[in-house]
């Protein structure tokens, strides 16, 4: 069952003011009010030079709510966004952390500094068995993994890696890796990444989303277009056969970049294609709407439908493959430092 997007167009500028609200919060007036998941979520994250990086997250009780907390396809693909080693060491240890129980997994930061945060829906007794049993150790209130070497098999070294220390607060569970700082997640003092100009800014750019990635960190692109911050996400669906609607939000440095960018976006949906597939946007973005938000970050907006599969825009982004925000190279796949976030991780979808 396809959701309506009859006038997509003219919604899309009809929200332009309340983007462009969203945008201004997060640009020096305060920060946006924190009216999404995403927001919210964002304000549990401290803002420093290393959480504003990269983002990753999943709205993970909108999801299970929607397809139930065993299905991992369709809409399930986007469980556990925050917290892709925890989905995957689940199917084979016992780590005691119950994430289809959470209420939302945020992840922060780039390697060797990810710190991550499983809100809700957790037992602390449980995780400190389980942990514990697993090899973990409790050293001033925080389980310390062992050394990689002493665990056997493939999936132990990988939980280790990614939970290198983990505390639990409540029904929450915060971890990191070694040289992460639990402190940055869960209820931090000072200032959040929902203030963050630029993060706070392309959030609430994305609407009411059920999983998304942001990142600020990009090399160098002579003679191309270089975004302050870019944010992707999929919209929270009304029903599990929806079709898939993403949005991509992008800051620039000054008004005449964003819309030379927003020009380009619209020429590549019309006649690019991928640099991956050589399929044409054309085919996978569909009911392309392309708005020039601005504020005081200067945001353009993309929404389309993705009919191939919820997580589309996810690989998409993950890959460098967005239209005009791609290496023009499918081999250099790590032409962002984003990209080393995922490791062994499959995207989405």
């Amino acid at each position: 069952m396809r959701r309506p997007l009859a006038g997509l167009a003219a919604g899309a500028a009809a929200v332009a003011g309340m983007l462009l609200a969203a945008a201004c919060g997060g640009s020096g007036s305060g920060a946006p009010s924190l009216s999404t998941p995403l927001l919210r979520v964002l304000g549990r994250v401290a803002a420093t030079a290393t959480t504003r990086t990269y983002v990753s997250f999943d709205d993970t009780s909108g999801l299970t709510a929607l397809v139930g907390k065993n299905t991992f396809t369709g809409y399930g693909s986007l469980l556990f966004l925050g917290a892709p080693e925890l989905g995957q060491s689940a199917l084979v240890l016992d780590n005691g952390v119950a994430l289809p129980d959470a209420d939302y997994t945020v992840s922060a930061g780039l390697p060797p500094r990810t710190v991550s945060l499983v809100a809700g829906g957790q037992s602390s007794d449980k995780i400190d068995t389980a942990l514990t049993k697993l090899g973990w150790t409790s050293r001033n209130g925080v389980l310390v993994a062992p050394p990689l070497g002493a665990l056997a098999g493939n999936t132990a070294p990988l939980l280790a890696e990614a939970m290198a220390q983990a505390r639990t607060d409540g029904a929450d569970l915060a971890y990191g890796q070694q040289s992460a700082s639990l402190a940055d997640v869960g209820h931090p003092s000072g200032a959040t990444l929902a203030w963050d100009p630029i993060i706070g800014a392309v959030a609430g750019c994305l609407g009411d989303v059920v999983a998304a990635t942001i990142v600020t960190t990009f090399p160098p692109n002579p003679g191309g277009i270089t975004p302050s911050g870019v944010a992707v996400g999929i919209r929270r669906p009304g029903t599990k056969t929806d079709t898939p609607h993403a949005a991509v939000c992008a800051a620039f440095p000054d008004d005449a970049t964003a819309n030379r960018y927003a020009g380009k976006v619209r020429d590549q949906l019309a006649h690019g294609v991928s640099a991956r597939t050589a399929s044409p946007y054309s085919s996978m973005l569909t009911h392309p709407a392309v708005t020039v938000v601005g504020g005081g970050e200067h945001l353009v907006s993309l929404q389309a439908d993705t009919p191939d599969r919820p997580g589309l825009v996810l690989s998409l982004a993950l890959h460098h493959d967005l239209p005009e925000l791609n290496c023009g190279n499918p081999l250099r796949l790590a032409c962002t430092s984003a990209g080393l976030i995922f490791g062994n991780y499959s995207p989405p979808g």
